[in-house]
């Protein structure tokens, strides 16, 4: 696929015949208020920056999946925008996934609202309301990540603009969680990190 398969203001069940088996080269799919839609059983590989993307969109689900970028890019989660605010955060579940190199990328709202209106909203940690990462498998290969090469690790999941997120019973190789501050747009609201599996094995 040349550009990523849209869906629109209502929910799909989309199933290939299972990983290695129906495969995507370069893109995948962008979800605009798309609740309800689940996505399993794909190799998607090659990816490049923002192949995936959800705006706005709840209660989604992409499960037994593997996504493989190109080199270090983004998976992007992010809030719907109207006229400047972002009235809905996206919110639902990554679970077991294969990752390799993507970068999952939890914004709630774009930058220029700055994270006001999911600022402005109860965070109470554990409810819904945030994209939840859980038993996935993480890793990165050489070349592929900007700052690996020069002894950085590369971030596996990070948040900005009042996101939410939860990562757990992850396995995450050569990689780590990242949570962002105010030092431009308003930091990620909440993250929830516990029960993963972290090595490192270069750079030491």
């Amino acid at each position: 696929w040349t550009s990523s398969i849209t869906i629109q203001n209502k929910g799909l069940t989309i199933t290939g015949a299972g990983v290695d088996q129906t495969t995507i080269t370069d893109k995948a799919f962008s979800l605009n208020n798309a609740d309800d839609t689940v996505i399993s059983g794909f190799t998607f590989t090659s990816l490049d920056n923002n192949a995936l993307t959800i705006q706005g969109t709840q209660n989604f689900r992409l499960h037994h999946n593997t996504f493989d970028c190109a080199t270090w890019d983004d998976i992007l989660v992010i809030g719907s925008l109207s006229a400047g605010r972002s009235p809905k955060a996206s919110a639902g579940v990554f679970d077991h996934n294969t990752i390799v190199a993507c970068r999952a990328v939890n914004w709630g709202e774009f930058s220029d609202s700055n994270g006001n209106d999911r600022w402005s909203e109860a965070h109470a940690m554990g409810d819904a309301n945030a994209v939840y990462w859980e038993d996935n498998d993480f890793s990165i290969t050489t070349g592929r990540c900007d700052f690996g090469d020069n002894g950085v690790l590369c971030n596996a999941i990070d948040h900005n603009v009042g996101g939410r997120y939860v990562a757990r019973f992850n396995t995450v190789t050569n990689r780590y969680f990242e949570m962002h501050g105010p030092q431009g747009p308003r930091a990620g609201q909440r993250a929830e990190v516990y029960l993963n599996t972290l090595t490192v094995t270069t750079p030491s």
